[in-house]
């Protein structure tokens, strides 16, 4: 749980402080003393976002409000990983990983979700992003302090950011004139097998050499 407030909160001390702050209130009330415990944490964490500050809730407000549910997706995965600066290739990673696990979400295209990336950078979509000079195809946050906003609205809907990427598909190589089917194991070409093995070293180093 200590892990989970770490990386949700981005490192502001702001949003461990808040999130720690609810969930004990959350205790409090409840009359729990024995501990805290993930109950405590998700309603803290449902707390905090609702007593966030009007400033950084309405950059994601106007990201997602009103919106296709694919814009929430796509703005959760903008949070995933550490890195400050992200190429389109990586944040498509985390995205499918995402919508893979929202029920009912059908995974967009990469043209799609650039579309909804070069969409976050305008003001009326609450200007999420930002481009990185010189590297095209790269975002980084306008405003860092909101990424920790953002990983808090996805955990509270039940998807930990994890930097978790979509598994490549494997795939083996097979020449062309290659036979399908099992082929077990074979006696390797100038091996003999007409003749018992000798415990003659004379007669084994004869064998050897003509195995080589």
């Amino acid at each position: 749980m200590n892990w989970r407030i770490a990386i949700v909160s981005d490192g502001f001390p702001y949003y461990v402080h808040l999130i720690a702050e609810k969930m004990l209130w959350e205790a409090y009330v409840s009359r729990e003393a024995d501990g805290l415990g993930w109950d405590h944490y998700h309603d803290g964490l449902r707390a905090a976002i609702e007593s966030i500050n009007v400033e950084l809730r309405r950059p994601y407000d106007k990201a997602v409000s009103h919106r296709a549910p694919e814009f929430e997706d796509a703005v959760w995965s903008t949070a995933d990983g550490e890195d400050l600066f992200r190429s389109l290739s990586d944040l498509y990673g985390s995205y499918s990983v995402i919508a893979q696990k929202r029920a009912g979400r059908r995974v967009l295209e990469r043209k799609d979700y650039a579309e909804i990336l070069r969409k976050l950078k305008n003001a009326s979509y609450g200007h999420i992003l930002d481009p990185l000079e010189g590297r095209h195809g790269w975002y980084t946050y306008h405003e860092k302090m909101l990424r920790g906003y953002v990983r808090m609205q996805a955990e509270v809907n039940g998807v930990e950011l994890t930097g978790e990427k979509a598994a490549p598909r494997q795939t083996t190589h097979v020449p062309n004139n290659a036979r399908t089917g099992f082929r077990g194991s074979s006696i390797p070409r100038g091996v003999r097998i007409d003749e018992p093995l000798s415990d003659d070293p004379e007669r084994r180093e004869k064998r050897n050499g003509d195995v080589e």
